[in-house]
């Protein structure tokens, strides 16, 4: 299997870094699936504690990075761990972003902006 995902990823010339479109792809897919998850929880809890734990797998992230991803492992796992941390790494953006929208902090200071004539 594995060298099967290596065939295909190297004849559409993708690259196997953060910056390759590839882990974009999958990250961003991966979050599209779990959003519902995460703006449920964004509206049930109080939004300080959100943004505590999604900040503490953030820092997981790295902590993943640094010290469990540098460790010689097959290859299967080492890429599950490397979308793992991808994950938690992009999910704090998205987190905040979620608790703005569902907040509506934006259209309220956007709304105050606009109703001022003179920075209109």
């Amino acid at each position: 299997m594995v060298e099967r995902f290596k065939k295909y990823r190297l004849e559409l010339n993708i690259k196997n870094n953060y910056v390759g479109i590839f882990l974009f792809v999958q990250t961003y897919t991966l979050l599209v699936i779990l959003s519902k998850k995460i703006f449920e929880t964004i509206g049930k809890y109080e939004y300080k504690l959100i943004i505590a734990i999604s900040f503490l797998l953030y820092v997981l992230a790295f902590i993943i990075e640094k010290k469990i991803l540098v460790i010689s492992m097959n290859e299967l796992l080492s890429l599950f761990i490397n979308a793992l941390m991808l994950l938690l790494r992009s999910q704090f953006s998205f987190v905040i972003g979620g608790i703005f929208a569902s907040k509506t902090i934006i259209n309220q200071n956007i709304e105050k902006i606009l109703s001022n004539n003179i920075i209109a």
